[in-house]
């Protein structure tokens, strides 16, 4: 219950907060009006613009691989892991 509690309350936080983060990042890509309450948008929003605004379109589209490569490195690990845990 507690936790419930903290982690709907921390996400409220977040929430209304993210947005801010997000404008200067949007602002400099010419989007300075397109924000959503939520939080899967606004930290990607703040990875990728900043990425663009480090290295360009090659560092957005770096970036983006290298999260793919790390999603798929992990599940891999995951499917390894429990594979051997079943086996024992």
């Amino acid at each position: 219950m507690r936790g419930a509690l903290a982690g709907s309350f921390i996400h409220g936080i977040i929430i209304s907060f993210m947005p801010l983060l997000l404008m200067p990042v949007m602002g400099s890509l010419g989007f300075q009006g397109s924000t959503f309450s939520d939080i899967d948008y606004g930290v990607a929003g703040i990875f990728l613009g900043n990425l663009a605004n480090f290295g360009g379109q090659i560092a957005v589209i770096a970036g983006i691989i290298a999260v793919f490569v790390v999603l798929i490195i992990l599940t891999i690990m995951g499917k390894n892991k429990k594979a051997s845990s079943i086996s024992e």
